[in-house]
C-alpha cells in the first residue's frame, strides 16, 4: 500500500519570499547610507554591517557577523568607545564627536550615533551604530581657527585701527585699538 501526502505550502513560501524581499529593502536602505552603519548586540558582536564597513576595514559583510567590536576597530579604539557602547546598551542615546585610532586606516575624526534597539518588553537587545567620517570638516575647522587666529595677532600687532562691516548679516566688527581712537568703550 502507498500512501501520499500532499501539503500545500503556498503560504509558506510567500512568507519566504516576503522576507526575503524584506532582507532585500533593509540592505539597500543600508548601503545607501553614505556612512557606517551597523548592528551589534549585547555582547558587542555584529550582526550586520553596510557596505561602508566593508570599504573602511576591508572584509566582506559576512566576516563581521558574530565578530567583537574590539576585534574590528583594534584595541585603542576599542578603550575609546566601549564607555560610549555601555551607555548605548543600557538604554541610552548617545551622539558624540571624537578622534578615533583605528586599527586599520588611522586615526579618523567621526560623528558617531547609538540607538538602543528594544525588545516588546524595553529590555535593550543591541544597538544600531552610524559613523560619520568628519576628519575633513574638523581640519577645515583647524585650518579656519588658525586663520582666524593669525588675523588677531596681526590686527593685535598693528596696532592700527581696523573695522569690518559683514554686510549680509548687518554686523561691524571694530578693532580694540578703533574703540581707543574714537574713545568708546570695550563693550
Amino acid at each position: 500500500a502507498v500512501q501520499v501526502v500532499i501539503r500545500d505550502i503556498t503560504e509558506r513560501k510567500q512568507a519566504e519570499a516576503a522576507i526575503i524581499a524584506r532582507e532585500q529593502q533593509l540592505r539597500l536602505v543600508m548601503d545607501t547610507v553614505p556612512a557606517l552603519m551597523s548592528y551589534v548586540d549585547t555582547e558587542f558582536r555584529y550582526r550586520r554591517v553596510n557596505e561602508e564597513y566593508e570599504r573602511w576595514f576591508g572584509m566582506a559583510a559576512q566576516d563581521f557577523e558574530g565578530r567583537h567590536v574590539r576585534d574590528v576597530l583594534g584595541e585603542e579604539a576599542w578603550q575609546t568607545v566601549h564607555p560610549r557602547l555601555e551607555q548605548a546598551l543600557s538604554g541610552e542615546t548617545v551622539d558624540y564627536e571624537e578622534q578615533i585610532h583605528y586599527r586599520t586606516g588611522g586615526p579618523r575624526w567621526v560623528h558617531t550615533t547609538l540607538v538602543p534597539d528594544r525588545d516588546d518588553s524595553g529590555r535593550v537587545r543591541g544597538f544600531v551604530g552610524l559613523v560619520a567620517d568628519i576628519t575633513e570638516r574638523k581640519a577645515a575647522e583647524e585650518a579656519l581657527r588658525e586663520q582666524t587666529e593669525r588675523y588677531r595677532l596681526v590686527v593685535e600687532g598693528a596696532h592700527a585701527a581696523i573695522w569690518d562691516w559683514d554686510v549680509p548679516n548687518r554686523r561691524v566688527f571694530f578693532s580694540p585699538q578703533w574703540k581707543a581712537m574714537r574713545g568708546f568703550a570695550e563693550d
